[in-house]
């Protein structure tokens, strides 16, 4: 990853925490099923879904099940979970695939964050 990392962007080589950061965001892409080095944002948001209480378990895993998001706790119908993605095409995408999934009730955004990936700092 450490040669990826500097043959696909060269600038970060002098600087080893920038390398460092740079490794990072490429895995979280790669375990997302992202494509590595093409992002100059990363996105982090939470909603609250709803479901009814007995639904609450099989709605999660089917939530777990698409790449991006990821369901932190599920109580008595109600879920945290968090997506990360690209740009705010992107989230606005999660929330709709939230509420299209069999089960849930609502879903209520809590927070969004967003920063300059690494790679697009350095420029």
């Amino acid at each position: 990853l450490l040669d990826s990392a500097r043959s696909q962007h060269h600038k970060l080589t002098t600087n080893p925490v920038q390398l460092v950061e740079h490794v990072l965001l490429l895995v979280r892409k790669i375990l997302c099923g992202r494509t590595p080095m093409v992002d100059t944002e990363y996105h982090v948001a939470s909603y609250v879904v709803n479901t009814r209480p007995e639904d609450g378990g099989s709605v999660a895993e089917r939530i777990n099940a698409v790449p991006g998001l990821e369901v932190h706790v599920e109580q008595q119908g109600k879920l945290v979970v968090t997506a990360e993605a690209r740009d705010t095409r992107e989230l606005a995408d999660f929330a709709t695939s939230l509420a299209d999934v069999e089960g849930v009730i609502t879903v209520a955004p809590v927070y969004h964050e967003y920063e300059k990936a690494p790679e697009a700092i350095s420029k």
